[in-house]
């Protein structure tokens, strides 16, 4: 055999080895992580079941924004909105931020009300807790969507809702967030239960297993269980709700897979999230 021959011979083999490398790494060697990994819960913890519909002029629905869809959601499908929402939800140990003077809120605008206006009609908004704000501000949150996104996303700087009562104003001017606390909730029944399944890591990412079940009213009577919220596919009836049976029809729920990459330092984000059942 030529020398020549041999030398694209072992190139090939070597090509070869290094590819069959990389693919046995990336989607084949993988470790299996306990549930109650600190790691594994912490980033189980980033994906939000909640539902938010629109509920003031000029801000976006959150309903077709969520992770639990019947497609693939990524980053650059969610609405600047649901991420900035999102990115909220991951922040600890909120406190409440108690505002001393109308002047205060002089550059804020809320549902094309201005606040400082507003607050010189009412002079009870201070003392009146509705109108407690917290310590979130736009340093806060930015760590936070960094944390969760990547550091290499840009956060988008937009007012955005939080539950039914709860709302972050972005200010131009101040260049600077100031968050409401969130009173309240939803009085309409329907909700999401979930339950993880699995933690799989592999040397560029952790994946996370679960199933998903949303409980609506029923058309006729009781409560039905469904695989999802946007297909309706019934798993089954029940007269009354009870949370302890949500682990019966869990099992039978849809299954999703959210998918967290690793940075170069080290660190995971979130990446994907979508329906494979």
């Amino acid at each position: 055999m030529k020398k020549k021959n041999i030398i694209i011979l072992v190139t090939i083999l070597i090509v070869t080895i290094v590819v069959g490398s990389l693919v046995w790494l990336k989607f084949i060697k993988k470790e299996e992580l306990s549930l109650n990994d600190n790691l594994v819960k912490e980033l189980y913890d980033e994906i939000e079941t909640y539902f938010i519909p629109e509920l003031y002029d000029g801000f976006e629905s959150y309903n077709e924004n969520n992770f639990y869809m019947d497609k693939l959601v990524t980053y650059d499908t969610l609405s600047d909105e649901a991420k900035l929402y999102y990115a909220y939800q991951t922040i600890k140990d909120i406190k409440d931020k108690k505002i001393n003077s109308c002047d205060e809120l002089k550059s804020y605008t809320f549902n094309n009300m201005n606040l400082y206006e507003y607050c010189l009609k009412d002079p009870y908004m201070l003392s009146n807790v509705e109108f407690m704000f917290n310590d979130v501000n736009k340093a806060k949150l930015e760590d936070a969507y960094h944390k969760m996104y990547g550091y290499d996303k840009e956060m988008p700087l937009k007012s955005f809702t939080m539950s039914f009562t709860g709302v972050c104003l972005y200010s131009d001017v101040e260049d600077e967030y100031l968050c409401h606390n969130q009173v309240g909730g939803d009085t309409t029944f329907g909700i999401s239960r979930t339950k993880l399944i699995s933690a799989d890591k592999y040397f560029d990412r952790i994946e996370l297993d679960d199933r998903y079940v949303w409980v609506d009213l029923a058309d006729n009577n009781g409560f039905d269980y469904y695989k999802s919220r946007f297909n309706k596919e019934l798993i089954a009836n029940v007269s009354e709700y009870n949370e302890d049976n949500d682990a019966e029809y869990l099992d039978k729920g849809a299954l999703y897979k959210h998918v967290f990459k690793k940075d170069s330092d080290g660190n995971y984000y979130w990446y994907s999230s979508e329906r494979v059942e």
